[in-house]
């Protein structure tokens, strides 16, 4: 009787350390999710309510700095990685297919960076500004940011930085950019694949998202997903 008493409080010790183990383990995807889903149906900077998202608590997301970031890439270590923002409507629009595909394709993590720097109050970036029609950077990104951008892969086709004029056209700035959102794999101490998930029937950060939009997404996270890179990386 005693050693099947004994027994029962081991299985019980077992599971409690494991029930504490899971819920410990669980809370980056946690923070993720109330991070996101605390902008549900509140009003957005355009005067319109941010998208309404239900993320999953199993969620691949862990939040990390760029110090981190750049550490691994150091490193030299394989990883996937999320550069984005909850406020930033592109986002919000793919970063549930992003759960369900990485899901299918068995990724446990992927790490993530916010835009703003939440201790200083303002953005990682570098921001250029059109000033009496020349082109002027008002902020300069930080040295972690400008080393992330410098270890991208030149054949990974990110975005050039572009600002609009008064006439809403488009002018160059002759640098890349993350934008929202950027998906990236790193392999070998540099991002190897991108991909911003859009989809081209969307044309708007608020529109509707249809099965079509979502497969499309899904697709575009099934290629990042695929650890084949075309340079044998």
């Amino acid at each position: 009787m005693k050693k099947i008493f004994l027994t029962l409080i081991a299985l019980i010790l077992v599971f409690t350390v494991t029930a504490c183990n899971n819920k410990k383990d669980n809370s980056a995807a946690l923070a993720f999710k109330e991070e996101y889903e605390a902008l549900n149906g509140k009003m957005a900077r355009y005067k319109k309510p941010h998208r309404t998202l239900n993320i999953a608590e199993d969620n691949p997301y862990v939040k990390v700095t760029p110090a981190e970031v750049v550490e691994m890439l150091n490193n030299k270590e394989e990883f996937y990685l999320y550069v984005g923002d909850p406020l930033c409507p592109w986002c919000r629009s793919t970063i549930e297919q992003s759960i369900t595909a990485a899901k299918d394709n068995e990724i446990e993590t992927i790490y993530y960076i916010d835009f703003w720097d939440d201790e200083n109050k303002e953005t990682l970036r570098d921001v250029y500004e059109l000033v009496d029609g020349e082109i002027k950077q008002t902020h300069e990104a930080t040295e972690e940011y400008k080393k992330m951008l410098e270890l991208c892969d030149d054949s990974l086709g990110l975005r050039n930085y572009t600002i609009e004029d008064a006439d809403g056209k488009e002018v160059e700035v002759n640098t890349k950019r993350f934008y929202g959102p950027t998906f990236l794999y790193a392999k070998n101490g540099k991002f190897r694949k991108y991909t911003d998930a859009r989809s081209e029937l969307q044309t708007s950060p608020l529109a509707e998202l249809t099965d079509e939009i979502k497969a499309d997404q899904i697709e575009k996270f099934d290629e990042l997903f695929l650890e084949i890179c075309d340079d044998g990386c």
